[in-house]
């Protein structure tokens, strides 16, 4: 999948004209994700994007690629996770939630973020998940 087949997808996953979830944009960006081909936008260059959609002022943008993210790590396995759980990733999240951003926004930031302490818990490698949701919990 290339770059543009990818922003081709999530804009339509992401769009704020959706009245709901485009599932099956949603998880045909997975099922291309998973795939390891050497044209594919690689996880990183996914996540970057996506966080774009994050970081959108539109709200429904930034739920829409919220949805995304979380479809993402739910289906798309490690090598997202570690994209994903990287320090400054989640810092950006975290920032994101303390400030200029709506309730709904903030409550699936926390959500997504206790959700993957739980799911990641286990595996060393991912303890900064764990550290980022104590300090979250600690900041109310």
């Amino acid at each position: 999948m290339s770059k543009a087949e990818f922003d081709k997808l999530l804009n339509q996953s992401t769009s704020s004209g959706n009245l709901e979830p485009d599932w099956a944009s949603i998880m045909t960006l997975c099922d291309l994700l998973k795939r390891r081909d050497k044209n594919m936008v690689s996880a990183k260059g996914a996540v970057a994007l996506i966080k774009q959609k994050i970081l959108d002022k539109n709200e429904t943008v930034s739920l829409y690629g919220l949805l995304v993210l979380e479809a993402c790590m739910k289906n798309c396995g490690s090598r997202i996770h570690q994209e994903v759980c990287e320090r400054h990733f989640l810092n950006d999240l975290r920032d994101l939630s303390r400030g200029g951003c709506s309730r709904p926004i903030k409550e699936k930031i926390i959500e997504l973020i206790g959700s993957w302490n739980h799911a990641l818990q286990s595996d060393s490698r991912y303890r900064i998940v764990q550290e980022t949701y104590n300090a979250m919990k600690g900041e109310g």
